[in-house]
Formats: structure tokens, sequence, C-alpha cells
């Protein structure tokens, strides 16, 4: 069963390897959806994807998918499957 989340990830998280690490990690676990750095030095995802493949890559998010992360703290909230994203893309 397909579901999606919203995940803010604080801490150093923007020019270290974040989201190429968080494409390759979403890649191998056939997660759909996006990665953007925000204003704020934070970085939002949308990820959507099979319920246990999501969860083994919030998991990884939350620890940090590169060298050189330091993940503060994550929220994460659930939202509805979009049809529309049908690869998981840097912005």
């Amino acid at each position: 069963m397909q579901q999606a989340v919203r995940m803010n990830v604080f801490g150093r998280v923007q020019g270290v390897g974040f989201r190429w690490a968080a494409r390759q990690l979403a890649e191998r676990l056939n997660i759909k959806g996006y990665v953007v750095n925000k204003d704020d030095g934070s970085v939002l995802i949308e990820a959507q994807g099979e319920q246990a493949d999501l969860r083994k890559f919030m998991a990884q998010v939350e620890i940090g998918p590169s060298n050189g992360t330091k993940v503060h703290h994550v929220m994460i909230s659930s939202l509805e499957v979009n049809p529309e994203h049908t690869v998981f893309k840097i912005y």
C-alpha cells in the first residue's frame, strides 16, 4: 500500500550532499517525490512509496543519508499520495 509523507529536515543538511544522497536512497527503495533546500537552511522532502520502503527511507533520512550531514530533528506529516510523482527529483 502506497503512503506519502512530508519531511522537514533540520541540522547541517545543506552543502553536504544531502539532496543527492537522498535521491540515491530514494531510487534504491523505489521512492518517488522530491527534495529541495529551503531558505531557512532546512531541507524539505515529499516522499511516497510502499509502506516498508518508505519507513526505511525515513529512518535513513533521520540519521543522515550522507557523510557530513548532521540531522538535528525531522518533522514528519502525512500526505495524500500524488500520482504526479513518478520519479524522485532534486530541486
